[in-house]
C-alpha cells in the first residue's frame, strides 16, 4: 500500500518546483517584456533540475542562483525574439564546424585559442556569449559597447571569486567555450561549477542532451547572421558527455579530443571549481568539491569511451596529447589542419608565434595541486580511470 505521507511529501515538493519555475519564467518575462519561449521546451528539463537543487540551498546561495537563472532565461527570450524579428537568422547553415573536447584542464582552452588565431576561423567570443542579443554586427564587432560591459563583469567575477582569472584567464574578446551559450538551454556544467547541485549534476552525468545541439546551432546562427564569418572553431569539455547527440546535429563535424592524465587534470579542475564555489560560499569544503568533480568527470569519460566504442564515431576523432600542444604548439596546429584538409597559412603561423612570445613574457608560476587536497587519492583516480588511461596511454603524461 502506498505511503500517504510519502506521496504527500512528493506532491508538495513537485508543487514547490512548479511554483518556483513559474516565478522564474514570469520574472524573466517581466524583465524583458517578452513571453514567447519558442516551440522547443526541452530547456525546462534542465531548468527544473536546477530548481530542485536551488530550493535546498542556503538563502544567500538560493538568491544568487535565482538571480542567475532569471538573467539566463531573459537572454533566451531575447534570442528567440531576435529570430522572430529576423527570420533569416534561422536559415543560416553551419557547415563542417571543428570541435575540441576533452577533460577540463587537458589543454582544450589553449589549443582552441591557437586554432582561433587562423584568419579563416570564427569562434564565439566571451562578450557575445554573455550578451547574445541583439545579434552582433561585423561592422561594429571590435567596438561594440558590450565589450566594455563584459570587461566590468569579469572584474566583478574576479572580486567574487579571487584567483579565478589567474587559473582560467579570460578577456571579453577571447574565444569562449560552447557551454557559455548552451547555458541558455540549461544544459552545461557552468552553473554546477558555482553551486553544489547534486540532482542537476546527476542529470548531466547521465548524458542528457534533449534539444541541446539544436539550441547550440541556433546560437551559432545568432552569431553568424550579421557577425563575422568564418570556419566555426569551437570547444567545450562538456562534449565528452554528448558525442552522439553532437554528431546527430552536426554530421559533418571535425572532432579533436585532447588528452592529459586525470592525475593532473582532476586536482587542477577541482581547484578551479572550488574557487568558484568559495566565491558563493566561503565555507565550501574542498573535499566535497573534489568528490563532485571526480564523479562528474569519471562519468563523462565513461560516456565518451562508450561513444568511441562505435567505430563510426571513433574514426572521426583526432587525438592530441596535452604535452604536444604545450611543447610544439605550431606543429600541433599544423597537424590538425593537415588531418582535416585545411590550409595552414603563414599568417596563422605568425599569429601563433606572437602568441607564444606574449605568453612567455606574461608567464606566471604554475599552480600545483594534489588529489589529497580535494578528497581524492592517486590510487582512486588510477582505478576509476583505468580504461581511459589504457586506451589513450600514448597521449598521457
Amino acid at each position: 500500500m502506498p505511503d500517504a505521507g510519502t506521496d504527500a511529501a512528493v506532491d508538495t515538493e513537485s508543487r514547490s518546483v512548479l511554483d518556483a519555475e513559474s516565478s522564474l519564467l514570469n520574472a524573466a518575462q517581466d524583465a524583458t517584456g517578452l513571453s514567447d519561449w519558442g516551440a522547443d521546451r526541452t530547456f525546462r528539463i534542465g531548468l527544473r533540475k536546477k530548481i530542485e537543487d536551488m530550493l535546498e540551498l542556503p538563502p544567500s546561495q538560493r538568491e544568487a542562483l535565482r538571480y542567475t537563472l532569471v538573467n539566463t532565461l531573459g537572454s533566451r527570450l531575447q534570442v528567440i525574439d531576435d529570430g522572430k524579428r529576423n527570420p533569416d537568422i534561422l536559415l543560416a547553415s553551419i557547415d563542417r564546424p571543428l570541435f575540441i573536447f576533452g577533460l577540463p584542464r587537458s589543454g582544450t582552452t589553449y589549443l582552441h585559442s591557437l586554432l582561433a588565431l587562423d584568419p579563416e576561423a570564427r569562434s564565439a567570443t566571451v562578450w557575445e556569449s554573455m550578451h547574445p542579443s541583439p545579434p552582433t554586427d561585423a561592422a561594429t564587432f571590435a567596438t561594440d559597447p558590450r565589450i566594455a560591459e563584459t570587461r566590468a563583469e569579469l572584474q566583478a567575477l574576479d572580486e567574487i571569486a579571487p584567483g579565478f582569472l589567474d587559473k582560467h584567464p579570460m578577456a571579453p574578446e577571447d574565444p569562449t567555450e560552447c557551454e557559455s551559450f548552451t547555458i541558455y538551454h540549461f544544459n552545461t556544467i557552468a552553473i554546477w561549477a558555482s553551486f553544489p547541485t547534486p540532482r542537476y549534476a546527476e542529470w548531466i552525468r547521465s548524458g542528457a542532451s534533449d534539444g541541446l545541439f539544436e539550441w547550440h546551432r541556433r546560437m551559432l546562427q545568432q552569431y553568424q547572421w550579421n557577425g563575422p564569418r568564418g570556419r566555426w572553431t569551437l570547444k567545450s569539455p562538456n562534449h565528452i558527455f554528448t558525442l552522439p547527440a553532437l554528431l546527430a546535429v552536426y554530421p559533418d563535424a571535425r572532432l579533436v579530443q585532447t588528452h592529459r592524465d586525470p592525475l593532473q587534470t582532476l586536482p587542477s579542475n577541482a581547484s578551479l571549481v572550488h574557487t568558484m564555489r568559495a566565491g558563493m560560499d566561503p565555507a565550501a569544503d574542498q573535499a566535497d568539491t573534489g568528490r563532485d568533480v571526480f564523479a562528474m568527470m569519471a562519468d563523462g569519460i565513461d560516456l565518451s569511451l562508450a561513444a568511441r566504442a562505435d567505430p563510426g564515431i571513433d574514426r572521426r576523432i583526432l587525438d592530441i596529447a596535452y604535452r604536444d600542444t604545450v611543447d610544439d604548439p605550431i606543429g600541433t596546429v599544423r597537424r590538425i589542419h593537415e588531418h582535416f584538409g585545411l590550409p595552414f597559412t603563414a599568417a596563422h603561423q605568425r599569429k601563433i608565434e606572437a602568441r607564444i612570445e606574449q605568453d612567455a613574457a606574461n608567464r606566471t608560476k604554475a599552480h600545483r595541486y594534489t588529489p589529497e587536497e580535494y578528497g581524492m587519492s592517486a590510487g582512486e583516480i588510477a582505478s576509476r580511470f583505468k580504461d581511459y588511461r589504457q586506451k589513450f596511454a600514448e597521449f598521457l603524461d
